[in-house]
């Protein structure tokens, strides 16, 4: 159930020394679960482009994490309509921007994109010369993304991240592409949600 995740992560935190708090928390997500227990990933025939074969999203909330500052990052991705991986974990590093957070977030889901290609050859869907795309909404970390001075600048104190993530680009492994904040999928991993958002974008991860 990708509609957990984000609260999977918090909990386990505390899984050591929960109080109370946490408990009625995890109680809560059960209920959750007991009330939408029909929802399942659906996964449908492939039209034959190229978005059908392996795509996703990526997505961070910036010092998420009141008490350490810390950043959250959430990525799914997608065979034929269904999700195949995601993730939903505070960043180890604590920086202080939002692009910053974005940009951690690029390079965790392109680490993901090396498994997944491998993965998707092995079940014989061919990607070879085609980049995976990632759709996000932080414009200044999709372009930084790029091989530039700028990003050079701005992310100096990121150097491994952005060398493997232009490295990939480079090579052709994955296409950054924006996306409307409203659209982006991955803000299911990131943060907690209301209601109403919450059931359209469980609509929209699990196909």
């Amino acid at each position: 159930r990708p509609d957990i995740s984000w609260n999977v992560s918090r909990m386990s935190k505390y899984l050591a020394r929960p109080t109370r708090l946490h408990m009625n928390a995890a109680k809560r997500c059960l209920h959750y679960l007991n009330e939408t227990v029909e929802e399942t990933i659906i996964y449908r025939p492939g039209s034959g482009s190229e978005i059908d074969i392996l795509w996703g999203y990526c997505d961070a909330d910036f010092a998420g994490y009141q008490d350490s500052m810390q950043s959250t990052t959430g990525y799914v991705f997608f065979v034929n309509g269904g999700p195949v991986a995601w993730k939903s974990a505070r960043q180890k590093s604590v920086v202080t921007s939002t692009a910053a957070s974005e940009f951690i977030a690029l390079s965790e889901a392109t680490r993901e994109i090396a498994f997944l290609r491998d993965l998707v050859q092995d079940l014989d869907i061919r990607q070879e010369f085609s980049p995976t795309i990632v759709f996000g909404d932080n414009q200044a970390a999709l372009t930084n993304a790029k091989d530039s001075l700028a990003a050079k600048k701005r992310f100096r104190h990121l150097a491994a991240h952005r060398a493997y993530v232009q490295q990939n680009v480079r090579d052709g492994l994955v296409k950054f592409e924006y996306v409307q904040t409203k659209d982006n999928l991955a803000d299911l991993f990131t943060k907690g949600l209301s209601k109403p958002r919450l059931s359209e974008l469980r609509a929209k991860v699990l196909g």
